[in-house]
Protein backbone atom coordinates (compact mmCIF):
# COMPACT_ATOMS: atom_id res chain seq x y z
CA UNK A 1 0.00 0.00 0.00
CA UNK A 2 2.71 2.51 0.94
CA UNK A 3 4.77 1.71 -2.12
CA UNK A 4 1.87 2.17 -4.53
CA UNK A 5 0.77 5.47 -2.94
CA UNK A 6 4.31 6.83 -3.03
CA UNK A 7 4.84 5.63 -6.60
CA UNK A 8 1.46 6.72 -7.99
CA UNK A 9 0.61 9.87 -6.02
CA UNK A 10 3.76 11.26 -4.45
CA UNK A 11 6.64 10.61 -6.85
CA UNK A 12 4.96 12.12 -9.94
CA UNK A 13 4.37 15.32 -7.97
CA UNK A 14 7.76 15.58 -6.27
CA UNK A 15 8.63 18.92 -7.83
CA UNK A 16 5.30 20.41 -6.80
CA UNK A 17 5.62 18.98 -3.29
CA UNK A 18 9.04 20.63 -2.96
CA UNK A 19 7.55 24.06 -3.72
CA UNK A 20 3.96 23.99 -2.50
CA UNK A 21 3.32 23.50 1.21
CA UNK A 22 -0.40 22.91 0.63
CA UNK A 23 0.38 20.10 -1.81
CA UNK A 24 2.85 18.64 0.67
CA UNK A 25 0.23 18.82 3.43
CA UNK A 26 -2.24 16.97 1.20
CA UNK A 27 0.33 14.26 0.43
CA UNK A 28 1.10 13.85 4.14
CA UNK A 29 -2.61 13.66 4.92
CA UNK A 30 -2.85 10.91 2.31
CA UNK A 31 -0.13 9.00 4.12
CA UNK A 32 -1.94 9.56 7.40
CA UNK A 33 -5.28 8.37 6.06
CA UNK A 34 -3.54 5.18 5.01
CA UNK A 35 -2.04 4.85 8.50
CA UNK A 36 1.47 5.19 7.10
CA UNK A 37 2.50 8.06 9.40
CA UNK A 38 1.65 8.98 12.95
CA UNK A 39 -1.22 11.42 13.34
CA UNK A 40 -0.46 14.65 15.09
CA UNK A 41 3.00 14.98 13.61
CA UNK A 42 3.86 18.61 12.96
CA UNK A 43 6.47 19.98 10.64
CA UNK A 44 8.91 22.49 12.07
CA UNK A 45 9.74 25.65 10.18
CA UNK A 46 13.11 25.83 8.54
CA UNK A 47 14.58 28.13 11.18
CA UNK A 48 13.47 26.20 14.25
Amino acid sequence: MAESYLRDAVAPNATILDRDTDALKTALQGLGSRHLVFSGVTLASAGD
